[in-house]
């Protein structure tokens, strides 16, 4: 298929859950991209996959290690529709051995757009007991990873293999916005857990 300059791309990270449901992630960007020539399927997949493992990088040591990140299954939007075109492997190991919250229980950051009702919203599942205070709010410590990864969520991807100025912008496709709309420079973390019910055991969100 390739991917190329102006394409939008989204990224489906599934997890399987210390209970072993699988849960799962999507992650939407559009592509800004100067060096010539497209990406192969396979190297868009890879810088896709990269992009979401430097988001869990800041949050490794705050999910359970039972938790595995098995799969990104890779989509270009085509004429209406999210077309499928690679699945790679993410890199990431979360070490956290004690024990974990219930299935439901997350933390949550929120990238904001231009647009007042469309933002990007992530729950981050896994987290474990040591990282929340007897009032039910992350430590400290835990907030600031949060925050860190937070940060990179709503940032301009820029690595590996990439030509020099060549990017993954993040953001959110909407139909209130009729097409592709990237974070501005503002996202917000909860330092209270939210919860996300899991509609649907085996499936995930």
């Amino acid at each position: 298929m390739a991917v190329g300059n102006n394409d939008i791309v989204r990224g489906v990270l599934s997890m399987t859950m210390a209970n072993g449901d699988v849960a799962k992630n999507v992650f939407t960007w559009q592509v800004d991209k100067v060096s010539v020539g497209n990406w192969t399927d396979s190297v868009a997949g890879g810088h896709m996959t990269d992009a979401i493992e430097d988001i869990f990088d800041e949050l490794l040591s705050r999910i359970k290690s039972t938790v595995s990140f098995d799969t990104v299954d890779c989509y270009k939007y085509v004429n209406g529709e999210w077309v499928y075109f690679a699945t790679k492997t993410p890199s990431i190991t979360p070490t956290n051995t004690f024990d974990i919250l219930p299935a439901g229980v997350s933390m949550l950051m929120t990238g904001y757009t231009a647009y007042n009702r469309v933002f990007g919203r992530k729950f981050i599942y896994g987290v474990c007991e040591p990282e929340v205070s007897a009032t039910g709010e992350l430590v400290s410590a835990a907030l600031t990873d949060l925050a860190d990864a937070a940060l990179v969520y709503i940032s301009n991807y820029n690595g590996g293999t990439m030509g020099p100025l060549d990017y993954l912008v993040p953001g959110v496709y909407s139909s209130k916005a009729s097409g592709f709309v990237p974070f501005g420079a503002v996202a917000v973390v909860k330092s209270i857990l939210s919860y996300q019910r899991r509609r649907k055991s085996g499936v995930g969100v």
